[in-house]
């Protein structure tokens, strides 16, 4: 059965992440002081774990921990769902762990807001939105556009979305700002495409909540067509949607949220290598970035794909 190994170049936690370092010795064997170093880290944060780790799996950039789970936690896992109020920070996670490792370049962001008089039923919301995203962008110019969105509300308490899409948009133009709270000087955008979306954006919002005919205010500010600067934009923005607090909350005059973020015609993250792992082997391979603030380990390791790699040898402390 294979196992992983610390990959070339990477050197395991030594003494000095932990308050006791092994006896100096001039003749003391470093690899076992670098070994009892790790064994005195897994030792002193055990007691926090909830349950010990299993398993772990090898995604392209992230490294997700998998641990056993006991009865009790299943039963909870299959208990009923109660109302959503707030964007989780699991499924925060979640979006930002699949924008990392999916093989989708997203070029462009769209932003989509609604007019003064805003809908408050989550439903209706989605279903407009979706009547969008799949009639319009996901089969503009008969190609099956990627998409990730994800629902924020404003300080007024509307909803509004955001949408990483895998459009290119041929003929850039740049756009100065226009209020002075931004402190960005503008934006890369496509005017013609941008009026066109706005158009269809504006008529999909007038034809669920209106009488079918678009607001011109709506209309003229409802959506924001932006070029992302490269590939790893979509990463970076969906990692600092993931970290702040700030518009994630339900408004009390708001019903039916639903959830706060999905996919459109994207496929599946490739499927990862998974191996059989324990604390001690992780924290040799990652080091105590492995821990959360709480002490436990934390489920997604950032990034820590490089630091593993496959052998058919033990790896042996």
């Amino acid at each position: 059965m294979k196992s992983f190994i610390v990959a070339q170049g990477q050197q395991a936690p030594t003494d000095h992440y932990f308050e006791r370092t092994p006896p100096s010795s001039e003749t003391a064997d470093r690899p076992s002081a670098d070994a009892a170093a790790i064994r005195g880290l897994v030792l002193h944060s055990i007691l926090g774990q909830d349950s010990p780790i299993c398993q772990i799996e090898i995604h392209k950039n992230d490294v997700v921990v998998r641990k056993k789970v006991s009865s009790v936690r299943t039963a909870v896992r299959n208990a009923q769902r109660g109302e959503i109020t707030e964007h989780s920070l699991k499924s925060r996670l979640a979006l930002s762990h699949f924008l990392n490792n999916t093989d989708h370049t997203f070029h462009s962001m769209l932003t989509l807001t609604f007019p003064a008089q805003f809908p408050t039923d989550g439903r209706k919301v989605k279903k407009c939105f979706h009547d969008f995203a799949r009639n319009t962008l996901c089969r503009l110019e008969k190609k099956r556009l990627p998409l990730v969105w994800f629902l924020e509300f404003q300080r007024r308490g509307a909803p509004h979305f955001h949408v990483l899409w895998a459009r290119e948009l041929p003929d850039p133009e740049f756009i100065p700002r226009t209020s002075v709270r931004s402190s960005r000087l503008g934006y890369w955008t496509d005017r013609s495409l941008q009026s066109k979306l706005a158009l269809q954006w504006a008529l999909a919002v007038a034809r669920f909540f209106g009488d079918g005919t678009p607001d011109p205010d709506h209309l003229r500010a409802g959506l924001a067509l932006e070029i992302l600067d490269d590939e790893t934009s979509a990463k970076r923005y969906a990692c600092a949607h993931a970290a702040k607090v700030t518009q994630k909350t339900v408004p009390a005059c708001y019903s039916g949220v639903g959830r706060f973020w999905g996919k459109y015609c994207c496929e599946k993250l490739p499927p990862p290598l998974v191996i059989n792992a324990t604390t001690e082997s992780v924290f040799a391979a990652v080091g105590r970035d492995a821990l959360s603030t709480n002490g436990r380990v934390r489920k997604f390791l950032w990034g820590a794909s490089r630091f593993f790699s496959t052998s058919d040898e033990e790896f042996i402390f």
